[in-house]
């Protein structure tokens, strides 16, 4: 992963919560896809970039163990910010 690719989390990307399903996450990928698809936006530039980037995000959420190991990493981000806000 690149550090692009590490400042995106995919949950935002995607407008879930940590608790999404599996079901929510397709759902949720269908519906930003069918807006930022590259065929449907064929003067912006970004389009394919952000398709890319949806598309990355879909797959990381649906693998389990991806998935477990972000989860972990933003947790323990919200603990830290947690911890100095203190």
């Amino acid at each position: 992963m690149s550090s692009t690719d590490e400042d995106i989390n995919p949950y935002e990307l995607l407008e879930l919560s940590i608790e999404a399903t599996e079901q929510e996450i397709k759902t949720a990928y269908r519906q930003r896809s069918l807006k930022v698809h590259p065929d449907r936006n064929r003067g912006n530039p970004d389009a394919a970039r952000k398709f890319h980037e949806l598309h990355q995000a879909q797959e990381l959420l649906l693998d389990p163990l991806r998935r477990m190991a972000l989860d972990a990493k933003l947790r323990m981000k919200e603990a830290r910010k947690a911890r100095f806000a203190s």
